[in-house]
């Protein structure tokens, strides 16, 4: 006995009965009844976006070198990340003209900035498929407060432009996956877990392959709402988590402990190479979910080299990105080598776990104090040192100075 439309039980919602007394009883949970009457009031019903012209199917597939060559000017470091997406969408894009061939779903595993999202999404730009990216913390399982699993499905189908043909062949990114590992790692919790195992089960459907009748707007499902059928099995699924604490289960599997009184904790780089699949069911993900994905991908922690990349070198980098702001005022930004180096240090010193994020951290304050003050008529062009970290104001002064000098 479960609601028709959200599929909760007696025991998550209160059920209404309902039938014409010749066939089963059948039951719809008071929430939907509600939504359901209130949407039939409402005339104004939702009508799908047209698809936009870069919406389409793509022209030819790409190769993996291809698709790797344009990762390596937006994206520094994480070569074998890059090697595994890249063969993955380009092989993806081939299954458009030969639904037949093998696809396999992708894990990748590394700490919050390493660039994860930043992959994917510009892999799929690359190869020329849709993405829909996706939080796995908002997900709950059907009939709970949230956004249902399916949902991600409609975010697909919008990105594809409302193109049914292109969604269902189509990437979807899920993000923070360790955070629905079951409560209790490898051991079932006796709490409801509505946001964990539910989630997985959940999610396992959709990945497996199967026909969702995917709403054109975004959220739980309504009764009388437009649906359209879309095909799951022709989607890529690529998922991604942090897996805080999977060290620790990597060093037991070695024989040495890492917990306890005088325990030293193991860094990520030397442990996450070794994970596998049995490690990521001990840490709560459950042995039918970790079969659809064959394919486990490391992340590695940023050294200085990649943040040295990230902030000056990359296409879209932190100097590109702020010179576009200063161009705005008619100055010229500049970097010393220095500067860029003493910006480094500072974000592996003070904000090392913030990954490619870090820079942004050092940089923002003195970013901030000089836009504040621009335009200004004796200001063509600022070249940041190290002491300016500190001192704002003596880089415009210095600026002041040369222009005069001119």
């Amino acid at each position: 006995m479960k609601c028709i439309v959200c599929e909760a039980g007696p025991e998550q919602a209160l059920l209404v009965e309902y039938g014409d007394g010749k066939g089963p009883p059948q039951y719809i949970c008071e929430q939907c009844l509600n939504e359901g009457m209130r949407y039939l009031e409402n005339e104004d019903r939702f009508e799908p976006a047209p698809a936009p012209a870069a919406a389409r199917l793509p022209e030819r597939a790409r190769p993996p070198r291809e698709i790797k060559q344009e990762l390596d000017r937006r994206v520094a470091g994480q070569e074998r990340a890059k090697r595994a997406l890249s063969v993955a969408f380009a092989t993806h894009a081939l299954r458009f003209k030969n639904p037949d061939l093998p696809k396999a779903n992708v894990l990748l595993v590394g700490p919050s900035g390493t660039g994860k999202t930043l992959l994917v999404k510009e892999a799929a730009r690359v190869a020329g498929l849709p993405v829909a990216i996706a939080d796995a913390t908002s997900l709950t399982q059907a009939g709970y407060v949230g956004d249902d699993v399916e949902s991600v499905l409609t975010r697909l189908l919008a990105t594809a432009g409302g193109d049914l043909e292109l969604a269902q062949r189509g990437v979807i990114f899920v993000d923070e996956v360790d955070k629905i590992a079951r409560k209790g790692g490898e051991n079932p919790s006796i709490t409801r877990d509505v946001s964990g195992e539910g989630v997985q089960q959940a999610l396992l459907k959709l990945v497996e392959g199967t026909v969702a009748n995917v709403p054109f707007k975004e959220g739980r499902k309504h009764p009388g709402e437009d649906t359209v059928q879309m095909k799951t099995d022709g989607i890529l699924w690529i998922f991604a988590g942090a897996f805080e604490g999977l060290e620790m289960i990597l060093e037991e599997r070695k024989g040495r402990p890492g917990i306890g009184f005088g325990a030293d904790t193991p860094e990520p780089d030397e442990t996450l190479p070794e994970v596998t699949h049995e490690d990521l069911i001990r840490y709560g993900l459950i042995p039918e979910f970790m079969g659809r994905v064959p394919q486990l991908v490391r992340l590695d922690p940023l050294d200085g080299d990649t943040l040295r990349r990230i902030v000056a070198e990359v296409e879209n980098s932190y100097l590109e990105r702020y010179r576009r702001i200063f161009d705005a005022y008619g100055v010229r930004l500049e970097m010393s080598e220095a500067f860029v180096d003493e910006v480094v240090r500072r974000s592996l010193k003070n904000h090392r776990r913030a990954g490619g994020r870090a820079p942004q951290a050092v940089l923002e304050p003195i970013v901030h104090e000089l836009l504040f003050h621009l335009p200004d008529p004796e200001v063509s062009q600022i070249r940041l040192e190290p002491g300016h970290l500190d001192d704002p104001e003596r880089a415009l002064e210095e600026a002041r100075s040369r222009d005069l000098a001119a």
